[in-house]
């Protein structure tokens, strides 16, 4: 078993510990002058665009879009007709909501009623506990009705 301990120490954000004001520049100092190639540079910029459009097709989008404008009138009478709308939300689909959120959670420090007091009893925000369930299945994991 993995010594999970750092986990609830405060001296940590999240999952990796914050470095000091001088561990910060010392990274800052080991990082300056360097560049990285115009290859690499290049291939982070195209991963960035996504799917290169042609210009037919940024012309027909253009075409599409010229005077396309939604007036505060017109946004006020969609707000108007949402309002008057039911929820889609079944009770039995709420209550199914409900008790998803409050499941019981084992942890190396013992069990908990819920995540977000596993997150509350280490500091961290919920998210955190959810990754902790991913990085960790075998220490950090829901209990169910069987065990």
């Amino acid at each position: 078993m993995i010594d999970l301990q750092h986990l609830f120490d405060t001296t940590h954000f999240g999952s990796f510990k914050v470095p000091s004001v001088e561990g910060r520049a010392k990274i800052s100092a080991t990082h300056k002058g360097k560049v990285s190639p115009p290859q690499q540079r290049a291939a982070v910029s195209a991963a960035m665009k996504g799917v290169p459009k042609s210009a037919e097709h940024r012309a027909k989008l253009s075409a599409a879009l010229k005077g396309h404008v939604v007036s505060a009138e017109h946004r006020a009478k969609l707000s108007a007709a949402r309002k008057g709308r039911p929820r889609k939300i079944t009770a039995e689909h709420a209550a199914n909501i409900r008790r998803s959120k409050c499941k019981p959670m084992m942890t190396p420090h013992g069990l908990f009623p819920s995540r977000k007091a596993v997150s509350e009893a280490a500091g961290v925000l919920p998210v955190t506990v959810t990754r902790w369930l991913e990085k960790y299945p075998n220490d950090f994991y829901y209990v169910t009705k069987g065990e």
